[in-house]
């Protein structure tokens, strides 16, 4: 899975690379159902630059799946975390898509099923 990785305000070190795509690979497992239409990107960086305190790391996550982008950050006094808790937000939604994207797969399935049921019950009865 490739990850676009951006930075803001600090340097994107190997450690900063590493760490985004360790926590982004978790979410291959639920994004394999949509193929390669999928398209990943994360920000990493400082929300400012003359805080000493406070969450002055912030972390964004883009997801495009198809008929929708999921969009999640976070703000943490650690990196790390932010990085982290972006990705569990990012996957609640995919998780939520996902289970809406089946059901709609589904239902798709069963009408397909029964209109095909339906053919074969009126071309059986012509015979």
């Amino acid at each position: 899975m490739h990850v676009d990785i951006k930075t803001k305000g600090i340097e994107l070190t190997e450690a900063i690379r590493s760490a985004v795509e360790q926590r982004l690979a978790k979410l291959e497992s639920e994004l394999e159902r949509f193929g390669t239409a999928v398209s990943l990107e994360a920000v990493v960086g400082k929300t400012t630059e003359h805080h000493n305190k406070g969450p002055f790391f912030r972390a964004e996550l883009r997801v495009g799946l198809p008929g929708k982008f999921v969009y999640a950050e976070a703000e943490d006094e650690d990196l790390y975390v932010a990085i982290r808790e972006a990705k569990d937000r990012a996957r609640r939604q995919i998780l939520d898509y996902k289970s809406k994207f089946d059901d709609q797969t589904r239902v798709t399935n069963n009408q397909s099923s029964l209109e095909l049921l339906h053919d074969q019950e009126t071309h059986s009865e012509e015979f």
